[in-house]
């Protein structure tokens, strides 16, 4: 690793690209990868909010194989700025640890994804012989309706095939390299609206409280045993995400409660099945509610022997290490790579993933660019 791919790091996520605000770091990529060759497609998409989305495809090569790293470079927002120990959007380097919105998620690894790419195009210049790919969106920590989702349709129009993709996403979970995710668990969101009848907490019977029937509900939902797992899954989860009622007067029963919670959840389920089994526990409890569904995708696995062969030897070549392959982890846009390719995701370490003060010690930079470096050569030789 070199002092210029700190610097282009740091460059990053200098570029405070909450989602969808992806345009300048999308521009500083383009300069780096064209300047070495690639040609660069910037496309802008909308997406369900009414904003432009910039994304990028860059590729280099003309040979019969595709390899792409496919990642995105917006940012959640860095919450409380009292909980960070530097400016999230600085760059800091402090005891050999680079801090900053974005640094492991995911700027650091496509960090490493690029100069690695660089770095072969540089000692293999008989560009015949492969094909080197970038897919870039600008708004995977959201909905994704104007990033990947329209990139991949793009590609498809333009007749731009891939063979395989790696995303640099964090999935390390005690060192680099340890985890190989071949897949994704499934992602259900609910928001759901018990109502009630308001009245006053002296005269209870009159009233219904909807947070009593709300607590019910979620303490069934949250200690149900959805499955114990499977090959490559961990057990379903759900979690609740949010507990709202707005109600500020201590001496009333209000008339409404809300909540959100997601499921995580492995092959042993269905959209159909959470459904049914959701809406079974309310109705359990109450017919006097709503409830949104918002589902984000099944979950799946990739079997390409191949190419999970081709990143397990660069990790073992690299730092000596027997990866294990899961699909355990966060929901990202591979979810819908899966449909266009085989797709793999491996990069930094998930400990400060969106958290305050999320970082990526640099020798785990180095490590991430020697191992993606090993799999584009062992990819193409293989």
């Amino acid at each position: 690793m070199t002092q210029q791919q700190i610097s282009f790091l740091k460059e990053l996520i200098q570029h405070k690209s909450v989602t969808p605000d992806s345009e300048k770091p999308i521009d500083l990529i383009i300069k780096k990868l064209s300047e070495a060759g690639f040609v660069c497609e910037k496309l802008k998409f909308d997406d369900d909010k009414g904003n432009k989305v910039t994304n990028l495809y860059a590729h280099y090569g003309t040979g019969k194989r595709n390899l792409c790293f496919a990642g995105h470079v917006d940012v959640v927002p860095s919450g409380d700025l009292e909980l960070w120990e530097v400016p999230p959007f600085d760059g800091k380097i402090i005891d050999g640890k680079l801090f900053g919105r974005g640094a492991v998620d995911m700027k650091g690894g496509l960090t490493s994804a690029i100069f690695s790419a660089l770095d072969y195009i540089k000692k293999n210049p008989g560009k015949e012989s492969f094909k080197l790919s970038f897919l870039i969106s600008g708004d995977e920590e959201e909905l994704s309706t104007g990033g990947t989702i329209k990139l991949l349709e793009w590609l498809k129009e333009n007749d731009h095939a891939i063979d395989a993709c790696l995303v640099p996403e964090p999935t390390s979970q005690e060192k680099i390299g340890d985890i190989i995710k071949n897949g994704s668990r499934g992602s259900f969101l609910f928001d759901l609206t018990v109502k009630g009848v308001q009245g006053h907490v002296a005269y209870h019977k009159q009233a219904d409280n909807p947070i009593t029937t709300l607590i019910r509900i979620l303490h069934v939902l949250k200690n149900f045993d959805l499955d114990n797992g499977t090959e490559f899954f961990e057990p379903s989860n759900l979690e609740i995400t949010n507990l709202e009622v707005n109600n500020k007067t201590s001496n009333i029963i209000p008339a409404q409660a809300h909540a959100k919670f997601c499921i995580r959840f492995n092959d042993k389920h269905t959209k159909e099945s959470l459904s049914k089994h959701v809406r079974s526990v309310i109705e359990s409890y109450t017919d006097n509610y709503s409830l949104s569904e918002t589902f984000s995708g099944d979950a799946y696995t990739v079997t390409d022997e191949e190419f999970i062969e081709a990143i397990r030897k660069s990790i073992k070549e690299a730092l000596q290490l027997e990866p294990t392959v899961s699909a355990g982890g966060a929901t990202s846009d591979a979810r819908f790579i899966k449909n266009f390719c085989p797709v793999i995701e491996l990069g930094p370490l998930v400990e400060t993933a969106h958290k305050h003060n999320e970082h990526i010690a640099l020798e785990d930079l180095s490590a991430l660019t020697k191992i993606y470096y090993g799999i584009i050569e062992n990819f193409f030789s293989g």
